[in-house]
Formats: structure tokens, sequence, C-alpha cells
């Protein structure tokens, strides 16, 4: 296919949109970073489409270690990287047909 001026192709359109919605995702990640971490101990990473945080000592109040941000990753792959005990909080369009499997590895 060829494309003119201000067209793209359905291919470019679907990467485009799945850019962007990385963007805002990461966009809801930065957020937390910056009005809830503690910038002084606690460690912030990416794995591929999975952004996370380290808390070294814990996490205030809690006994989670780690806190996972998957966009658009398989639920298998996501609890295969996620550490015990941890918090995922998947995004993107897959998370509503893998709840099941979130909720069965608990």
């Amino acid at each position: 296919m060829i494309a003119g001026p201000g067209t793209m192709s359905i291919g470019e359109a679907a990467t485009k949109f799945d850019a962007s919605s990385l963007a805002i995702a990461d966009t809801f990640v930065d957020a937390i970073i910056k009005l809830e971490l503690d910038h002084s101990r606690d460690i912030v990473a990416r794995h591929g489409r999975t952004r996370y945080f380290v808390y070294p000592d814990g996490r205030a109040d809690s006994t989670l270690a780690h806190d996972f941000f998957p966009y658009d990753v398989p639920a298998d792959d996501a609890i295969q990287l996620a550490h015990s005990p941890h918090l995922v909080s998947p995004m993107g369009e897959g998370i509503c047909s893998e709840a099941g499997i979130y909720e069965a590895t608990g």
C-alpha cells in the first residue's frame, strides 16, 4: 500500500497507538515515582515493557519488596519476573482477558 501525505498504514497506526499508550502508562508510573517513593533508598528499574520499584528495606507499612507495572506483557511473563512478596499492577489491552491468571497465582 502506498500511503499519501498525512496517512499511515494499519501497521503504522498500531505502532503509533502502542507507543503513545506506553508513554501514557510511563507517565502514570512517573507520577508514582515522584509522589510516593523515597528517593534516598527505593530503586526504579525497567525490564522491557515492565517498570518496577525495589524497596530494599520493604515498602512502608507493608511486607512488599517490589511493585511491578507491566504494560501489555503476558500475565505468565509478568508473574515470572515478579519477586515475592510483590504487587503486580498490569496495564494495557490484555489485562481483562488475563485477570484469571493473576487471580489464580495470588
